[in-house]
């Protein structure tokens, strides 16, 4: 269920550029930190899924068209619409890792979450304490759920909450699947 997606000098320069355009957001679990690993979610499964990335909607952040060489070969009469959730982290992701999406963005309405982790050689704390990760590895679709099957079955933590199945202390209020209860990019 879980592959890698190469990563090219386009999509990371224009995740760096989609970055510095926004700045902070609001309710951002890193303060801005993690716009550019946000944004470099979304040009990798554009790249591999050919879908549209509209990623100023505030409902989602691309549309997989009905056209698309996926729908094709799924024969889909249906667009869906996608929002790409990324993590960073230093490791390959386990099947006991989280899927996470923020309570801050339950407002959002895809048809489907993508999942995706940027696998990078080190994290270090910066003056400020904000984690910083050095040196991109590889770029990891971890799977997908369709909205309501991931509220379904999703745990919900409090910021501070500490997730019994992997130990992390969650950063923000937020609904956790485990990598191992996604569904296969390939049944989107």
């Amino acid at each position: 269920m879980m592959f890698r997606i190469p990563c090219t000098r386009e999509m990371i320069d224009s995740a760096i550029r989609k970055a510095e355009k926004l700045g902070k957001l609001n309710n951002s679990i890193t303060g801005g930190v993690g716009n550019i690993a946000g944004y470099l979610g979304e040009e990798s499964v554009a790249s591999w899924l050919g879908s549209e990335i509209i990623s100023d909607s505030f409902n989602h952040d691309q549309i997989l068209k009905n056209t698309s060489v996926r729908h094709l070969i799924r024969d889909s009469k249906k667009e869906k619409t996608i929002e790409i959730k990324t993590k960073r982290r230093t490791v390959v992701p386990l099947p006991n890792y989280d899927a996470s999406v923020a309570e801050t963005s339950t407002h959002q309405h895809p048809d489907a979450y993508i999942f995706v982790s940027l696998q990078f050689d080190f994290s270090f704390p910066d003056r400020n304490e904000v984690l910083r990760y050095k040196n991109l590895r590889n770029i990891w679709v971890v799977g997908q759920k369709e909205r309501e099957s991931y509220f379904k079955i999703a745990k919900f933590y409090r910021m501070g909450d500490i997730d019994p199945s992997n130990r992390f202390r969650v950063k923000a209020n937020m609904y956790n699947v485990a990598i191992k209860d996604l569904d296969s990019i390939e049944d989107l």
